[in-house]
């Protein structure tokens, strides 16, 4: 259902005008099942982060910071470094 969201079937490609809150729903469903990985972590944020306005992506660095803090500190200082500035 998600990718329905994401992806336009013609194209191949995310669709302009998707929802970006699906895209946090979407960040806290799958970054807690790829702690496992530290390499896939990086990559599913970074995917999460791309599609994200700049607010949103403030509320995705505290809900981060709150579940992920511990096991990927040098991740998500790398991943919302741009924010801090």
């Amino acid at each position: 259902m998600l990718l329905s969201i994401l992806f336009t079937m013609e194209v191949g490609y995310i669709h302009e005008d998707f929802n970006t809150q699906a895209m946090m729903e979407y960040a806290k469903a799958i970054l807690p099942k790829v702690v496992f990985s530290k390499l896939l972590f990086r990559k599913e944020l970074h995917k999460c982060m791309s599609w994200m306005k700049p607010d949103e992506k403030v509320e995705l660095k505290k809900w981060c910071l709150t579940q992920f803090r511990n096991d990927f500190p040098d991740i998500l200082e790398e991943a919302f470094q741009e924010l801090a500035a």
